[in-house]
């Protein structure tokens, strides 16, 4: 059985190993394509069984100068060379995902999510994106299958690294401030600063940087972006990642071995791709401190959104991200059920925080501080409420009545005046203008609302 570049003392055979361990891992160190002494033998010991001259050739080299001997005349692959069939099952090893690989991605995604919600909502953008096609990230890795792929270690799971997302944003600026797609929505801007050399920066030398060495601009000032991306962790849909191929047809050719022509023989290629409908969550933030050294912080800082935003549409519709994209592979479109989600966690994770802060602040009070803020918390409540049932529209009957009946309870339990006159104004404003009540109905609310007022 092939085995993995791994030490001896880690063992030879990871069969319940490979159950356990990371994509990145079965893809790597634990990849069993190698050729061990056991396949040399067996290959020796088959090709000894048959019937033919050349069976007979082998047994009586085995019989007079035993295995080696045997080995070093017939073996087709040497020790340690990559055993071709064992490199074509592989990939049945290294594509399933299992309890902790889901599990590691969705912690890595969770804690982005944290991380970036604790930077300013001016000096951060999320988007969500979702592939409408493969993806591919790192095929230019080394790999003995012959295109890598680009695992986060030491987690083994999918990633495409920020230079990533930053590059493909950068060139979708590039071509949104050429005006050649229509409207530049602010690419183009040119702003006034004192940097080095220039007078004047782009947005998009502003945002992702300018090196004197790539760009057209004389001068020798090195400006690192103010844009900051972060590593995107693909929430892979299904259960394993996808094997894909592609077939050149003229290898010798790019092989620099012979001029191009049809009749070469093809060479299919297996690479790994994440399969289309996984998610992508990017994250950017700007650099605010250097903003307001620059003194673009009122400029820039309330425009960089919105930059970000149409150089993210460009991207979905006309890029795409990762590798192979002029193949189609790394399209996606906005996750509008994604951001949704988002949306919601986040105002969940509000309201946690304001309970949180509200249960602090009642601790520190004493019980009339106490009585007196859920007072003041009870009329602030039924002002909203009062509020909803107008733009709903309220109709006698309705739970809006059930909550007023509440309240009017609430507040004749009251002893500090001030808060009873808060209260009376609340009510009196519920049934106000010949809305929400009954001829009858109204008299009692003004009997309520005369009595907090102690009239």
């Amino acid at each position: 059985m092939p085995r993995a570049a791994v030490p001896d003392y880690l063992g030879k055979h990871f069969g319940p190993l490979l159950q356990e361990a990371s994509p990145g891992m079965r893809f790597g160190m634990y990849l069993p394509i190698w050729t061990a002494r056991r396949d040399q033998e067996q290959a020796v010991e088959k090709m000894a069984s048959r019937r033919s001259p050349k069976a007979q050739d082998v047994s009586a080299t085995l019989d007079a100068q035993g295995m080696d001997a045997a080995i070093d005349r017939f073996a087709k692959e040497t020790l340690w060379e990559k055993n071709d069939s064992a490199a074509r099952n592989a990939w049945d090893t290294i594509t399933p995902l299992n309890a902790s690989d889901r599990q590691r991605m969705t912690a890595l995604a969770e804690r982005q999510d944290a991380l970036i919600a604790a930077v300013p909502e001016a000096d951060r953008l999320t988007v969500d994106g979702v592939g409408i096609a493969p993806f591919v990230t790192g095929m230019g890795n080394e790999h003995p299958l012959e295109n890598g792929f680009a695992f986060l270690d030491p987690h083994g799971l999918p990633y495409l690294p920020a230079s990533g997302v930053k590059g493909v944003l950068r060139t979708a600026a590039e071509e949104l401030a050429s005006g050649e797609w229509g409207d530049t929505h602010g690419w183009d801007r040119e702003f006034a600063v004192d940097v080095g050399d220039y007078e004047t920066f782009s947005a998009i030398e502003l945002l992702f940087g300018h090196d004197p060495e790539k760009g057209q601009r004389v001068g020798a000032t090195l400006f690192r972006g103010l844009l900051q991306a972060w590593d995107v962790f693909p929430q892979v849909r299904g259960d394993r990642l996808m094997v894909e191929i592609m077939t050149p047809h003229q290898k010798d050719y790019y092989e620099g071995k012979a001029s191009p022509h049809d009749s070469g023989q093809p060479n299919p290629i297996s690479f790994l791709a994440v399969p289309a409908g996984s998610g992508f969550t990017f994250h950017l933030r700007i650099d605010r401190a250097r903003l307001r050294v620059l003194g673009l912080e009122r400029e820039l800082g309330q425009q960089w959104q919105a930059l970000a935003g149409a150089a993210f549409r460009h991207a979905f519709e006309w890029l795409g991200f990762g590798a192979k994209t002029s193949l189609g592979y790394g399209a996606m479109e906005p996750d509008q059920r994604a951001a949704r989600a988002r949306e919601e966690k986040a105002r969940q994770r509000a309201e946690q925080d304001q309970a949180a802060r509200r249960q602090r602040e009642l601790e520190n009070l004493s019980p009339e501080e106490r009585a007196r803020y859920e007072a003041r918390e009870t009329i602030q409540r039924f002002r909203a409420a009062t509020e909803t049932a107008r733009e709903e529209g309220y109709t006698p009957g309705d739970t809006f009545d059930q909550q007023r009946n509440d309240f009017i309870q609430a507040a004749d339990g009251w002893e500090d005046d001030g808060l009873r006159r808060e209260a009376a104004e609340a009510l009196d404003a519920s049934f106000s203008n010949n809305w929400g009540a009954s001829k009858k109905k109204r008299k009692t609310l003004k009997d309520a609302v005369r009595r907090l007022k102690g009239e």
